[in-house]
């Protein structure tokens, strides 16, 4: 008869350590930026609520909704694509035919003209 094996948690003190001084040094910063008159909040207030900042503020607000809007649409149509069967999606993506018929020996379709020899 084989014995089951007990699994002990390991113990990480490394962690705890950093934990504690990540906490102390947040306390000593929110001490500062409460105690500390050399910060004039009441300067930062003023210029954080010009008019120029808060329309920045709602641009960027503006701006964050739409894109995430787009791409939630985005994602949801590619779910959809990708739920579809290929036959109704392979129009989407199958390479268009060229108007112009390109010959290998002519280079004039070429986005840039030919390098000299």
């Amino acid at each position: 008869m084989s014995n089951p094996i007990q699994a002990v948690p390991v113990r990480h003190p490394g962690r705890w350590l950093a934990a504690a001084v990540i906490l102390v040094l947040a306390a000593m910063l929110a001490h500062t930026l409460v105690t500390n008159e050399n910060f004039h909040w009441d300067v930062v207030g003023r210029y954080l609520t010009t008019e120029s900042i808060l329309n920045g503020l709602k641009n960027t607000l503006i701006l964050t909704a739409l894109s995430m809007a787009i791409g939630i649409v985005g994602g949801i149509g590619l779910a959809v694509m990708r739920l579809a069967s290929a036959k109704s999606t392979i129009p989407l993506f199958r390479k268009r035919k060229s108007v112009r018929k390109r010959n290998s020996a002519d280079k004039s379709w070429a986005p840039f003209p030919p390098m000299a020899a």
